[in-house]
């Protein structure tokens, strides 16, 4: 009994940790855009630029800010860049229930897109999100204007 206590009180003392940790890193970075409401979720994006859209969408363990150094700006003088917080990633809220397949990643992203106002975007997917850019690709055709893949993730592996 007194080893499921000590457990108890292990777990308490690594929640607290978890807690301060979480506390601090949002203090260190902040979210760099904004919020909009779909299906009861908040997802973060961030925009800059105008002309034909581009839509940057993070790999695996990342946020919006992995294409921040390297794509965001550049991208930005001749288009209109759209980075996401995938659903559960940075600041995006993740749903409740099963983690959200890449079709249903697909569809939240969407409707992000939808509510923006923009309109056959160019749909880069980094990594894991492969498999997000060929899910939005597969279920709305018409919608895109294109995808492109940065080591893209596209089929099942072994782990």
């Amino acid at each position: 009994m007194k080893w499921l206590m000590g457990v108890g009180i292990a777990l308490g003392v690594l929640a607290v940790f978890t807690h301060v940790g979480a506390g601090r890193a949002e203090q260190a970075f902040p979210p760099v855009g904004e919020f909009v409401q779909i299906d009861g979720l908040r997802l973060h994006y961030q925009e800059a630029g105008s002309g034909p859209p581009i839509v940057l969408i993070h790999g695996a363990s990342t946020n919006l800010r992995d294409f921040r150094p390297s794509l965001f700006e550049p991208l930005s003088q001749q288009h209109r860049v759209i980075a996401v917080d995938r659903p559960g990633h940075g600041y995006s809220d993740r749903p409740a229930g099963g983690w959200p397949d890449p079709a249903e990643q697909a569809r939240l992203i969407r409707e992000l897109l939808r509510e923006l106002g923009v309109e056959r975007p160019l749909l880069v997917g980094h990594s894991w999100s492969g498999s997000v850019v060929l899910a939005y690709l597969l279920a709305y055709p018409q919608e895109a204007a294109g995808g492109v893949l940065l080591a893209g993730g596209s089929h099942p592996w072994e782990a």
